[in-house]
This record gives C-alpha cells, sequence and structure tokens, in this order.
C-alpha cells in the first residue's frame, strides 16, 4: 500500500514538472517571436521524449520551425543569444548613384555647355571690340594724313617765291626789298632765318625784314625783329638804328610813354651817333618823326 502511494506520488510529480516545463517553453516561444520573428508555425513540436519522473527535461535551447517565412530565405532559428541589431537603410532622400558609374555626367555635360558658352560669347564681343578699335585707328589716321596735308600746303605757301637761280635767299631778299618789293623781300628773309640766326648776314637780314614790315606799318611785327638787336646783336652796328626805329613804331600805335623810354636808351647809349641826336631833338621837343 505504501509503495503503491509512492508510485502514484512520482507519477503525479512527473506529469506536473512536464507541465511546468511545457507553460515555460510556451512562454519563452512568444517573447522570442514578439522581438525576433514575426511569426512561426503552428505546427512547432519539443522533444521530450527523454524527460524522467525524477529529473526535469533540460530547457531547449533551439526553436525550429516546421515552416520558413520566406521561400527564399532559410529556415528561421530562434537562439538564446541577443540578437544582432538590423543595419541602417540609406536614406530615400540621399541620390542612389547610377549603376555603370554615370551618376552625374548629365550634370557635366550640361555645365560643360554653359561654360563653352560663355566661352564664345567672349570671344564674340572681343571679335565686336576689336572690330570698333580697329574702326577707330583707321578714322584716325585718316584725320592724321588730312592734316599732314593741310600742315604741308601751309609750308610750302609759307616757303615763298622760288629763289632766283644762282642767289641765295638773303641775296634774292635784299634785291627784292631795294626793289621796294617788302612782302616778297620778307619771305626771302624768312627762308634765310629758318637756317641761320647768327653772323653778320643774319644781323643785316633781320634788319632788313624789320624795316620791310615797318614800311607795310607792320609796327608790332617790326619791334619784335628791332628788338633782337639791344637783346641778342648788343655789338651789332645796326644797334642803334633798331633803337630809334623801336620808339619811333611806338609813336606811330600812340604809345607815346613807351616810345619817350626807349628815346632816352638811344640817348644814353648813343649820345654821339645820328639817331642819338634824333632822340634828344624828340625828347625836348623840337623835332618831329620824318
Amino acid at each position: 500500500m505504501n509503495l503503491q502511494l509512492l508510485l502514484l506520488s512520482v507519477c503525479l510529480l512527473s506529469v506536473q514538472a512536464c507541465v511546468t516545463t511545457r507553460a515555460a517553453l510556451n512562454e519563452k516561444r512568444e517573447q522570442g517571436d514578439e522581438s525576433s520573428v514575426p511569426s512561426t508555425s503552428k505546427n512547432s513540436s519539443v522533444k521530450s521524449e527523454d524527460l524522467s519522473p525524477s529529473v526535469p527535461a533540460p530547457t531547449p535551447s533551439v526553436v525550429e520551425t516546421s515552416k520558413p517565412l520566406d521561400a527564399s530565405m532559410a529556415p528561421v532559428t530562434t537562439s538564446a543569444t541577443p540578437v544582432s541589431p538590423t543595419p541602417v537603410r540609406p536614406s530615400p532622400l540621399l541620390p542612389v548613384p547610377v549603376s555603370g558609374g554615370s551618376y552625374g555626367m548629365e550634370e557635366m555635360r550640361s555645365e560643360l555647355a554653359k561654360l563653352s558658352g560663355k566661352v564664345e560669347d567672349m570671344e564674340q564681343e572681343k571679335k565686336t571690340q576689336d572690330a570698333a578699335h580697329q574702326d577707330e585707328q583707321n578714322k584716325l589716321q585718316a584725320k592724321i594724313t588730312e592734316l599732314e596735308k593741310q600742315l604741308k600746303e601751309k609750308e610750302e605757301q609759307n616757303a615763298g617765291p622760288a629763289v632766283p637761280e644762282g642767289k641765295t635767299p638773303f641775296q634774292a631778299g635784299k634785291d627784292a626789298y631795294f626793289a621796294s618789293s617788302y612782302g616778297i623781300a620778307i619771305q626771302y628773309f624768312d627762308q634765310f632765318l629758318k637756317t641761320t640766326d647768327s653772323g653778320k648776314d643774319a644781323e643785316e637780314a633781320t634788319f632788313l625784314r624789320g624795316e620791310s614790315n615797318f614800311k607795310l606799318k607792320e609796327y608790332k611785327k617790326a619791334i619784335v625783329d628791332y628788338s633782337k638787336f639791344p637783346e641778342k646783336y648788343t655789338k651789332s652796328n645796326y644797334h642803334s638804328k633798331a633803337l630809334l626805329k623801336i620808339a619811333e613804331s611806338f609813336e606811330a600805335l600812340e604809345m607815346k610813354e613807351d616810345a619817350k623810354a626807349f628815346y632816352a636808351d638811344l640817348l644814353d647809349k648813343f649820345p654821339k651817333t645820328v639817331e642819338g641826336k634824333i632822340a634828344k631833338k624828340r625828347l625836348s621837343g623840337k623835332a618831329s618823326k620824318k
């Protein structure tokens, strides 16, 4: 009787242990499904044939599913080890490179076309500017050519008459002066004095040109020629004559005070000359200009 009770107790304990073990396995399976696997098959089974009444059955480490989640995937296994985190997928906002390394080629072609267009525009603008610059240069050159032509004509006009064969401009000027051709004489003297301004001939040509202007009543021009003697040709024989002519030119221009100043200078420098005596009479008022 006691033996039967003992056997009955062992059987009850074995049944209770099996129920407890099965409940624990079901709880772990539900937890594993929620954390790692979306769903599992209802036909999952646990091998517990080796359970004995005296020793609790060990906890299985792997739960096998009778059917995989996807035909292309391997059977899902649940392990007691921690599940590795799922890799982060790239954001859909980032550009995905085109296969074959062609990413950005269209953008590069577009930028190249823009730059090429700018270069062509710059070249065209440079050509336009060069054409305008060349046109301006042509206009300026035409103006220069015209001015040179006009200047040459003026120089030819101012060159005066041709010098007679066998004579110099100085000799031709003297001949014209003594022939009372004062205008022609001035032109010849101009030609001569352009080439020389020193020496006896230059002094005489300057004085006779002043005399020619005085005869033509070009008193201001005459004063310019006469003034070369007190300024430059101080030792010339024409010095006293030039001072007298300057004073008389100022009188002709009705510049009395300037005329008196030159009469006084003439009398002071050349008192014994004919011109000095004339200056003395003019200053005393006893003689007038002839």
